[in-house]
């Protein structure tokens, strides 16, 4: 694991592209065709990027597609969202073969 702190995607939407570049969240909101509401919330760090988020950023501040999905997919790695621990707190042996699939019964 790196030593660098998680950021959020809305983080660096606000430090990286709203703030240098003098746009309002309302003004991004209408430029990717999003709710104001949604583009604060994403900010905020209180809502994540989706497919349909990433495309719309993408087209409204020129960033390349996926660059949001990747930083957020970076995010919930890095942070361990949606990661459910292992009962016990242990660690499974790793699967190195595959178990022999049971034949299928024949369609009539």
């Amino acid at each position: 694991m790196k030593n660098v702190p998680t950021i959020h995607p809305g983080e660096v939407l606000r430090k990286q592209f709203l703030t240098p570049m003098g746009i309002s969240q309302s003004a991004l909101a209408r430029t990717a065709s999003m709710s104001p509401v949604h583009i604060n919330n994403i900010v905020l760090g209180r809502r994540d990027v989706t497919v349909d988020t990433d495309a719309r950023l993408a087209a409204a501040l020129g960033t390349d597609k996926c660059f949001w999905l990747e930083l957020q997919a970076e995010f919930d790695l890095e942070s361990g969202k949606g990661v459910k621990k292992i009962e016990g707190g242990t660690r499974r042996g790793v699967l190195t073969s595959l178990p022999a699939a049971s034949p299928r019964p024949a369609s009539r």
